[in-house]
């Protein structure tokens, strides 16, 4: 089993929203697509307030991967997992998994702040490999927005500065319900979303 997922984006010139997340897990990886699990859900479930035809009970990922919606797509910081528990356990002595889990569990440090010299290196390598991959979508489509969702998926935004501001809006990550409509970053983001659509 390869324990990476692609990005999902259906058409790099239409698309109007991108979702960074942070990485993909159990779910995504079972499923070979981001957004696949709870964290799908909670998506999905906001997003059907604004459009009936995205499905509440149904994963984002999935919603996406069926349809093709040209409107969205869908970006990890890390194509593979970052948590621990997404490996089976054979997996977990390797020491790069060590590496990605603290860049993971220390979501607001920079690369350059990272006190170990293997996590400065290993969280360039994925600002790097996120980059190549945002740019390609730039050179094709200059109006999109990016959806950071999380403190990792901000401080990589931000840490790449390839983006203006007002193409980016943050919200939490949407795991463990973190999407509600009294949280006045998930009302922007909707808002944003609806004058778009």
């Amino acid at each position: 089993m390869e324990y990476k997922v692609l990005d999902l984006i259906p058409d790099q010139k239409q698309c109007e929203f991108i979702f960074l997340l942070e990485s993909p897990h159990k779910d995504e990886i079972k499923n070979n697509c981001p957004l696949a699990g709870s964290s799908g859900k909670g998506v999905s479930k906001i997003l059907n307030k604004i459009d009936r035809n995205i499905k509440p009970d149904v994963p984002f990922g999935l919603y996406l991967k069926e349809t093709n919606d040209v409107r969205f797509g869908i970006m990890n910081c890390s194509l593979n997992p970052m948590q621990m528990s997404a490996y089976p356990d054979e997996m977990q002595n390797n020491k790069n998994l060590f590496v990605i889990n603290r860049i993971r569990n220390n979501p607001k440090t920079r690369s350059d702040h990272r006190l170990l010299q293997e996590d400065r290196e290993q969280h360039k390598k994925m600002l790097v490999d996120l980059k190549e991959r945002l740019t390609a979508i730039i050179q094709e489509n200059s109006q999109f927005k990016i959806i950071a969702c999380g403190l990792l998926a901000r401080n990589f935004i931000e840490e790449l500065s390839i983006l203006p501001e007002h193409r980016i809006c943050r919200v939490p990550h949407p795991s463990f319900n973190q999407w509600r409509m009294d949280n006045n970053e998930v009302v922007t983001m909707t808002n944003l979303i609806k004058s778009r659509i």
